[in-house]
């Protein structure tokens, strides 16, 4: 796999050095290391979101949110450790961060999937995937590998971080959920509606009297087609040149759920916060 950090090492007064190691094909360390080699903690993912991290002197639970942030921690025995955790909606903490993993380098916003904060000596970054993102500014450090990944470079999810995930610092994603439909009245519907939408809010899938091609939902259904359009030559062009096989998979993920938004658009409906 790409994007693994395999070592970190803090120079000052003395070095220290901490290695990271991996069981399977993902980016998250299963274990760390000292700089003899001596395991110094294993990091075990659970049911539910919640993180375990084994080390000698006991153990550290991490319970996270239902955006994945790394909310609380408990010892081995169950006690609560410190202050409950926030963080404000582009991940920057608003008072201290869980100590969960070796160092000054904690799974704290996003704990959950194991993305890892960098606070040694102020410094504040998150390492997702192919880039560093800084929460302080929304921003990350380096060019979108992927082209169409976000709505500029550097942004973070098109500025929608409650709704939006880029793990990988590469293309962003929004989670699928069961929301509420709101229907005209003297309409009969049977079934249930399902519509996109995530963590930390709740999406209203309204549907219009009429479906007016020409109205706003007709001018995103038209932008939501160029948008495929777009995605499709990218495809193409990867298919040609030898593209990886992982960004191939996510274009091809990323047309599906355009193409959802867009049958979705030309029904009439349209998606707002409540």
């Amino acid at each position: 796999a790409t994007d693994r950090i395999v070592r970190r090492e803090v120079s000052g007064g003395s070095t220290s050095v901490v290695r990271y190691g991996y069981s399977g094909g993902g980016d998250t360390s299963d274990f760390t290391l000292d700089a003899n080699n001596n395991l110094i903690e294993r990091t075990i993912p659970l049911l539910g979101g919640v993180l375990l991290t084994k080390r000698g002197g006991g153990g550290t639970w991490s319970y996270p949110n239902v955006h994945g942030d790394v909310m609380a921690t408990a010892d081995g025995a169950g006690a609560k450790q410190g202050a409950t955790m926030s963080y404000d909606p582009y991940g920057q903490a608003l008072g201290a961060l869980p100590d969960n993993s070796a160092g000054n380098f904690d799974y704290g916003w996003l704990g959950r999937h194991q993305r890892g904060t960098e606070h040694e000596a102020g410094i504040a970054t998150i390492e997702m995937g192919a880039r560093q993102y800084v929460p302080g500014l929304g921003r990350f450090l380096e060019v979108d590998p992927v082209e169409g990944g976000s709505c500029n470079d550097y942004d973070y999810v098109c500025g929608d971080p409650v709704n939006g995930f880029d793990l990988d610092g590469t293309c962003f994603v929004f989670c699928p959920v069961v929301v509420v439909v709101a229907i005209p009245v003297g309409k009969i519907v049977a079934g249930a509606a399902v519509g996109s939408v995530i963590a930390g809010g709740v999406y209203l899938a309204k549907r219009a009297g009429r479906n007016d091609p020409h109205g706003d939902s007709g001018r995103r259904a038209k932008r939501l087609e160029r948008d495929i359009q777009r995605a499709r030559e990218q495809l193409e062009r990867l298919n040609r040149e030898g593209g990886s096989r992982r960004d191939k998979v996510r274009l091809r993920d990323k047309i599906d759920n355009l193409r959802r938004d867009a049958e979705r658009a030309r029904r009439g409906e349209t998606h707002h916060r409540r």
